[in-house]
C-alpha cells in the first residue's frame, strides 16, 4: 500500500493485507534503513528544517534575494563553489573548520566528482540552480523555458510547453520546483489557462503528492 498527504487528510491507495506478529521480522524493520527512510516523512525533522531555513536564506542573501538562478551550464560548478564559500563565511566558522569542510567536499561531494561527470554543458547549454527549502540546492536541465521571469534570459516561448511537460513528469525534479513554478509564473504561462494544462491544475496537490513506497512490517 502507499499513503498520500493531501489537503490535510491522508489518503491510502492499494492493498494492506495483516498477519501475525513476526518479532524477527520487526526487528529487522526497525533497523533497515531502507524502512526507516520510506517512513521519515511521519518523523519530527525539525533540526533539519531549522538548517534549512538558515541556508535557504543564506541562498537568497546570495542572489540577491532570488531563490532561483539561471546561467549557462559550464558557469554552474564556479557558482556552485562560490556559494559554498559564501556559506561558510556567514557562518562565523574558523578557518581551519573551512578548510575541514571544503575537503570533505572535494573528497567525497559535488567537489569531488570526475571532471566528466561535471561536464554540465553536455546535457544542456543552459541550467538553473534552485534552493528547495525541504531539501537544500537543486541543479535542473532542460526546463528553463518553463520560467518567463525577469532574471532568465534563456526563457523560449516556443519550447515552454516541452518544458512544463518535463516538470510534471519527470521523477527526478522536486515537486518544490514545479509548484514554484505555478506560484510565481501562471499568468505569464497560457499551458495553464487551457486544457490540459488547467485540469492538472484543479487536482495539482493530489498529484504532486507521491505515494510512500510500500511498508512491510507490524503496527
Amino acid at each position: 500500500m502507499s499513503i498520500v498527504l493531501s489537503k490535510r487528510e491522508w489518503w491510502m491507495s492499494g492493498s494492506l493485507i495483516g498477519k501475525p506478529p513476526d518479532e524477527n521480522l520487526i526487528s529487522k524493520e526497525k533497523n533497515s534503513i531502507e524502512s526507516k527512510i520510506a517512513v521519515n516523512f511521519l518523523s519530527d525533522n525539525k533540526p533539519v528544517e531549522k538548517s534549512l531555513a538558515h541556508q535557504f536564506l543564506l541562498f537568497k542573501n546570495f542572489n540577491g534575494g532570488s531563490q532561483i538562478v539561471f546561467m549557462p551550464s559550464d558557469q554552474i560548478k564556479s557558482y556552485f563553489i562560490s556559494y559554498l564559500n559564501f556559506t561558510y563565511e556567514s557562518s562565523n566558522l574558523s578557518k581551519k573548520e573551512i578548510e575541514k569542510l571544503t575537503d570533505g567536499n572535494t573528497k567525497n561531494g559535488f567537489l569531488g566528482r570526475d571532471e566528466a561527470e561535471m561536464n554540465f554543458s553536455e546535457i544542456d547549454k543552459s541550467g538553473l540552480v534552485f534552493f528547495n527549502p525541504k531539501g537544500g540546492v537543486e541543479m535542473v536541465f532542460g526546463v528553463n523555458s518553463a520560467f518567463p521571469l525577469l532574471n532568465n534570459p534563456y526563457f523560449d516561448a516556443k519550447l515552454s510547453q516541452e518544458h512544463i511537460f518535463r516538470l510534471l513528469m519527470d521523477d527526478s525534479i522536486s515537486t518544490e520546483l514545479l509548484l514554484f513554478c505555478i506560484d510565481h509564473c501562471i499568468p505569464d504561462l497560457p499551458f495553464f489557462s487551457t486544457l490540459p494544462g488547467a485540469r492538472y491544475l484543479n487536482d495539482i496537490d493530489f498529484l504532486l503528492n507521491i505515494p510512500a513506497p510500500t511498508v512491510q512490517g507490524g503496527f
